[in-house]
């Protein structure tokens, strides 16, 4: 298993999005799978400048997904995530 931790919500219409990151410091766009696939989601190892393209609307997700990926490519069900680190 590959533990990853969510770090915040992109928005991005009715599509979950997300930027995760693992204890290797590896950045991840994680993509919401639907209804169907009981909250899954399917991460897309990406550089930073790519996240913050992704979040400034620079770039699309369709084109982050098809040709930004740098490495690792997995899915991860929803309980499978790690927490995210409290700020208290």
């Amino acid at each position: 298993m590959h533990p990853i931790a969510i770090e915040r919500t992109i928005a991005y219409g009715d599509v979950k999005v997300v930027v995760a990151s693992d204890p290797d410091e590896r950045i991840f766009i994680g993509v919401g799978l639907g209804q169907g696939q009981r909250g899954n989601l399917v991460f897309i190892q990406v550089d930073p400048d790519t996240t913050f393209q992704l979040e400034n609307g620079e770039v699309d997700l369709f084109t982050v997904i098809r040709h930004r990926g740098t490495g690792l490519v997995f899915e991860a069900p929803r309980m499978a995530l790690a927490p995210q680190p409290s700020h208290a």
